[in-house]
């Protein structure tokens, strides 16, 4: 997947140019048996992981939106398996201006519309596949709607949530600004979680 360049005051963090899809979860749940469906520790989920995938299997229709019904932890460990890691608020989105597909003027945020985002307006009620909308000025794609995205950053002193930013197919406009903060159960597989992957720039530091 072609990472793109955050325009922000922290440069050191690349994030992903859109969501990771079920073929790309299927990929890894191949190679790490432990996360598939079958084999992933009870503790780990909430009964519902990877509950869209007749026999452990993605629907082929399916295979190009975002993975959905998976855990923090899943998604934590596939990061790791891709050579990546999960953003965190500071590193990948307090620092973001324009989240959706127009010039950045003064830094201004304008409303979402149908035309921009799957939300709760585009009456799709579901996720739609990535890059179905154009991308921002950044060249980010959904980073706003289609599935909420976990973080690294556990929630508030809750060590069972964690945060989760950018609003959903069925988020309301106020959910789909990057100010808005939101949390999920670590182990909340659900219709309407996903997440994207960071990188720390080549040369830099780790650390947010």
């Amino acid at each position: 997947m072609l990472l793109a360049a955050l325009a922000q005051l922290d440069r050191r963090t690349l994030l992903d140019a859109a969501e990771v899809t079920n073929r790309e979860f299927a990929r890894f749940t191949s190679e790490r048996r432990e996360w598939s469906r079958a084999g992933i520790d009870a503790k780990l989920h909430n009964g519902d992981y990877l509950k869209h995938w007749p026999d452990g299997r993605c629907p082929e229709e399916w295979l190009d939106h975002p993975v959905t019904y998976v855990s923090w932890y899943a998604c934590e460990a596939y990061a790791k398996w891709a050579g990546k890691r999960l953003p965190s608020e500071g590193g990948g989105w307090k620092r973001l201006r324009v989240d959706y597909p127009t010039p950045a003027i003064l830094g201004a945020t304008p409303e979402p519309t149908p035309y921009l985002a799957n939300y709760q307006a585009s009456g799709i009620g579901t996720t739609c596949r990535v890059k179905a909308y154009p991308p921002n000025g950044y060249g980010l794609h959904d980073l706003a709607g289609n599935v909420w995205e976990y973080c690294s950053d556990v929630w508030d002193g809750d060590a069972a949530r964690r945060v989760i930013r950018g609003g959903s197919y069925g988020a309301a406009p106020v959910n789909m600004q990057l100010r808005w903060r939101d949390s999920h159960l670590a182990i909340g597989a659900g219709p309407h979680v996903g997440f994207r992957c960071a990188r720390v720039r080549v040369g830099c530091s780790p650390v947010d």
